[in-house]
C-alpha cells in the first residue's frame, strides 16, 4: 500500500493556539507489484505491506 504524509495541526479547546502541527498518513493506492509501488513513491511517501511494516520510503520525510 503506498500512503503519502498530509499536514493535520492538533486542535485544542482550552487554547486557540494552532502550533502543533503534525501529520496523518492517507492511503494512495495498493497492489501486488512492488515495482509499480516503487515508481510512484515521491516526497512524503511510504510503502508498508499488509502488517503496517514500512517496506520503502521517501528519503524526504516529516
Amino acid at each position: 500500500m503506498l500512503e503519502f504524509a498530509e499536514p493535520y495541526t492538533v486542535k485544542t479547546e482550552l487554547t486557540k493556539n494552532r502550533t502543533h502541527q503534525t501529520f496523518r498518513w492517507k492511503q494512495v493506492a495498493m497492489s501486488d507489484d512492488l515495482e509499480s509501488l516503487m515508481s510512484i513513491l515521491g516526497p512524503y511517501m511510504r510503502i508498508i505491506d499488509d502488517n503496517c511494516n514500512v517496506v520503502a520510503k521517501h528519503d524526504r520525510q516529516y
